[in-house]
């Protein structure tokens, strides 16, 4: 994200290039990551293995793209996440709103994964959407991370 003053300054740059010039007020600036966000949603059974097709529902704080994800686990295992998305009025998402096809976030006999390509997804994010996170299997874990990266429009 870059930001330009309102103001900008009909003087000349001096000749002591070690002091701020005019030109450096007036040039764009770059203010670090605000263009990216994160969703994180955690399934946590505890002391005991997860069982049975927990959901974590979550709105939408702003529009974008999402661009990847990463799965974490509390131990090698496996698991599948399904990602349901719909607008508030129609609350609550079913599995037909299925954002990630064939291709949800899986965790094969292993303690992380991570996917940036998200083939056949639908990525774009509206500001106020529902994303139901709906765990469609896991194995050995107790606890999940889902993380996913998104750049703001």
């Amino acid at each position: 994200m870059s930001v330009t003053h309102a103001f900008v300054s009909p003087k000349s740059d001096g000749s002591d290039e070690s002091l701020a010039q005019p030109s450096d007020w007036n040039a764009n600036h770059t203010i670090g990551d605000l263009d990216k966000g994160q969703i994180v949603v955690v399934f946590d059974a505890g002391n005991s293995v997860i069982s049975g097709n927990p959901e974590v529902d979550v709105r939408v704080p702003g529009s974008g793209t999402i661009t990847s994800y990463t799965l974490l686990a509390d131990a090698s295992g496996s698991a599948v996440i399904d990602i349901w998305k719909d607008i508030y009025g129609n609350f609550p998402p079913t599995d037909a709103d299925s954002i990630t096809f064939t291709t949800p976030p899986t965790l094969t006999s292993a303690i992380k994964a991570t996917d940036s390509t998200l083939t056949n997804w639908t990525k774009t994010l509206a500001a106020g959407d529902i994303l139901r996170f709906h765990l469609d299997s896991s194995s050995t874990v107790k606890r999940l991370t889902l993380t996913l990266a998104y750049t703001r429009s």
